[in-house]
Parts: structure tokens; C-alpha cells; sequence
């Protein structure tokens, strides 16, 4: 009998546990009802924030009513389809922009591209073109695609300097570069060398020259020995319209990476809400 007893009150506690919890269940289903519905509202309210919030806190405060936090979730993606789809439509409009601008801009620039060998092609300013400046020293600014600027050092002469850098010299402050890529040509008695040198290795530099465009700007070339130049006034104002160039490149290859990206998870959210 005492047995009996004992199996009896463990099935009463056994039942009131499940009552217990399934009461609690209960009202913790009504409570995140009440959450997603006051979501819902905020969401024809076009009141998208708040309603982040209040979906956010239903998965934190109610993790295991499932289907609940599954409408969540559809909700959440019917807002996030609606910003990427904003979203795009400005960039779009932006693109249209920087391509219309870019338009007028490369009038004064030549294309120059090897497709076997380059992902990216070349904006050169037609000044500033090696058939122009072959039998002189110079310093040619150019743009790729991405809007990164590059700058290539020539010398051009009847000795090697070997240029491993260059400085810069306006105003009585200077710009050193770091070193580059080098290159040297061979001719009878002439010797044309040749320097690159990208964003990381120019060290701003580039930008120095712009900035002082309106003054003399003086060259350094540091190799095995030195050589001293000046900037000719079409050098610089190259460097002013190559940094513009840049700009918009950089601009206009951001806002298509970006249009590619919204465009990938805008099919990945319409997948989710078939």
C-alpha cells in the first residue's frame, strides 16, 4: 500500500509538472503573439527600426516557440528585401551619375588595356602618353579602373641613375616614395629607365603634387646616384585631372560592387520567401 502511495504522488507531481509547463508554454506563446503582432503594426507603419526591435526580441526572450519566431524571421525578411530594394535604386541613380560624369572626364584620356595580361585597364592623360615623352624625364600619372592611382618615373638620358625612389619638392617640404618597380632600356648611348610605382609606394606623394600644383615643383631621383628635375606646368595639371579621374573610378567601382552585392542577397531573400 505504501508503495502504491508513493507511485501515486510521483504521477501527481509527473502531471502537475506537465500542467505547469504547459501553462507556462502557454503564456509565453500568447506573450510573443502579442510581440509580433504589435510588430506587424509597426511594420505597416513603415516604422522599420521598432520593428527590428520588437522581432529581435522575441527569438532573445522566447527561444523555443519555434513557429513564432519562423514568422519572425519571414517579417524580418520582408523588411530587409525593402531596404536592399531602396537601396539599389540609389545606386543605380548614383551609377547613372559617376557614369555621366566619367563620360565628360575620359575625353582627355586614352584607354589603355592588355587583356591577356591585366584585369584592369589604364586611364593616361593624352599628354602624358610614352609616345609624347620618350626622349625625356617625367613623371606620368594614371588611374586604373578601381580608381587606384599609379605613378610612372621616366629617365631618360645618356647615363644610369638605377631609381630605386623618388622624392618631390615644393614650398620648402618634400615627399619621398618608397621603392618600386624598376625597369631599364638599352639604346647605343641612351639609356630610358623606368620606376612604378603604386598607392602604398607612393606615400601620398602623388597627392603632394596636386596640392602644389600652382608652384614649382622640383624632382629628386634616388638610385645609385641622383637627378634633379622640374615638373613642366602640362605634368602637373595631368596629375590634378588623373586625381580627379580617380576619384569618380573609385566612386563608380564601389557603387558597382555594391549593386552587385544588394543584387545577390535580394535573390537570396526572394528564394526564402517563395
Amino acid at each position: 500500500m505504501t508503495i502504491m502511495k508513493v507511485l501515486i504522488n510521483k504521477l501527481l507531481q509527473i502531471i502537475f509538472l506537465i500542467l505547469f509547463l504547459t501553462s507556462c508554454g502557454n503564456k509565453e506563446e500568447k506573450k510573443a503573439k502579442e510581440i509580433l503582432s504589435q510588430a506587424k503594426q509597426k511594420f505597416e507603419l513603415m516604422e522599420y527600426n521598432s520593428t527590428k526591435i520588437l522581432l529581435d526580441s522575441i527569438h532573445q526572450t522566447f527561444p523555443r516557440i519555434i513557429s513564432i519566431r519562423r514568422q519572425a524571421d519571414t517579417l524580418l525578411w520582408q523588411i530587409q528585401k525593402y531596404e536592399f530594394s531602396r537601396n539599389l535604386l540609389y545606386v543605380d541613380t548614383m551609377i547613372v551619375d559617376k557614369e555621366e560624369e566619367l563620360k565628360s572626364m575620359v575625353k582627355e584620356f586614352d584607354f589603355q588595356k592588355d587583356s591577356a595580361y591585366q584585369d584592369f585597364g589604364n586611364y593616361v592623360h593624352k599628354t602624358m602618353t610614352i609616345s609624347r615623352n620618350a626622349e625625356r624625364c617625367f613623371l606620368q600619372p594614371y588611374a586604373n579602373e578601381k580608381g587606384e592611382f599609379f605613378v610612372l618615373s621616366q629617365f631618360f638620358g645618356n647615363f644610369s641613375v638605377t631609381q630605386k625612389k623618388i622624392q618631390v619638392l615644393a614650398n620648402d617640404l618634400f615627399v619621398e616614395s618608397n621603392e618600386g618597380v624598376f625597369n631599364a632600356f638599352y639604346n647605343e648611348n641612351d639609356v630610358c629607365e623606368s620606376l612604378i610605382l603604386d598607392e602604398e609606394a607612393l606615400n601620398d606623394l602623388h597627392n603632394f603634387i596636386v596640392d602644389n600644383a600652382q608652384g614649382r615643383i622640383k624632382v629628386r631621383l634616388l638610385g645609385n646616384r641622383s637627378y634633379i628635375y622640374y615638373l613642366e606646368n602640362l605634368d602637373k595639371d595631368a596629375f590634378v585631372k588623373t586625381q580627379s579621374l580617380s576619384v569618380v573610378l573609385a566612386d563608380l567601382y564601389r557603387l558597382r560592387k555594391e549593386r552587385e552585392t544588394a543584387t545577390l542577397k535580394l535573390e537570396k531573400l526572394n528564394k526564402k520567401l517563395q
